[in-house]
């Protein structure tokens, strides 16, 4: 996400869930942090239109880096757009992104996205995360 409202209200909404959380301004940074994070993160959430390297295409370069790692998990990544035209979500899900959150969203928005893709095992068991309230 570029924008700084929206940054820092996404920011907000994810910490209150529990989520530590790294914003990068543009595709290009997104990927250099993704290749030193490594296994150390969960989820991306990534918007659709940043400088540099759109959203789409960030996706299409990380997808390619993952798949010249030997046995590398695959990443779960969520569009962010304020586009809600069909073939805007298709372009997105091409590129190798699980889903679309369209932008307003809301926190629980956020949470069922959580829910979906942050299922840990611990012990044999599963555990889903849920929103202090």
């Amino acid at each position: 996400e570029d924008n700084e409202v929206n940054q820092s209200l996404a920011r907000a909404m994810l910490e209150y869930l529990g989520q530590q959380v790294t914003v990068v301004e543009d595709g290009g940074q997104a990927l250099e942090w993704l290749a030193q994070a490594g296994n150390d993160v969960d989820l991306v959430f990534m918007d659709m239109q940043m400088p540099v390297l759109d959203g789409v295409e960030t996706t299409r370069r990380w997808r390619h880096h993952e798949a010249e790692q030997p046995a590398s998990a695959r990443l779960p990544i969520i569009a962010m757009t304020a586009n809600v035209m069909q073939e805007d979500a298709r372009r997105c899900i091409d590129a190798g992104m699980q889903g679309v959150l369209h932008k307003p969203f809301t926190r629980d928005d956020l949470h069922r996205v959580l829910q979906q893709y942050l299922v840990q095992s611990s012990d044999s068991q599963e555990k889903v995360l849920a929103p202090d309230k």
